[in-house]
């Protein structure tokens, strides 16, 4: 099984104005589970989120679609990096954005898909 792994930089030293950002996000991302809410340790302006979200379709073809239909909800603004191929059965695909993103508040955010560790 296949899960997106985020991050999301907060410009917020504030630990409220954080959690209200996060379940921003989580209302449109839906699924999503916590997996840290601190303080940034190399800037105290920002807030680290971080977060991953299993995926419904196991499908090469089918996740590509799943993840871009995610990352659209933040923004049309994505660098991202493809695979070689596709047919590989876990290849990698990860992105960041830094600009365009819909979210008040948000400076950053990075996913990158990974492999379910249980």
């Amino acid at each position: 099984m296949r899960e997106l792994y985020w991050r999301v930089f907060v410009n917020t030293n504030d630990s409220e104005k954080a959690k209200v950002i996060r379940n921003s996000i989580f209302r449109e991302l839906k699924n999503c589970e916590l997996v840290s809410c601190k303080a940034y340790w190399k800037d105290n302006s920002l807030y680290e989120l971080e977060f991953k979200q299993k995926l419904e379709e196991q499908e090469s073809s089918k996740i590509i679609i799943e993840v871009f239909s995610k990352v659209i909800l933040f923004s049309t603004s994505w660098m991202i990096d493809i695979p070689t191929s596709f047919k590989v059965e876990n290849f990698e695909l990860s992105g960041l954005v830094d600009s365009g993103i819909k979210f008040n508040g948000v400076k950053w955010i990075s996913f990158m898909l990974q492999d379910v560790i249980e």
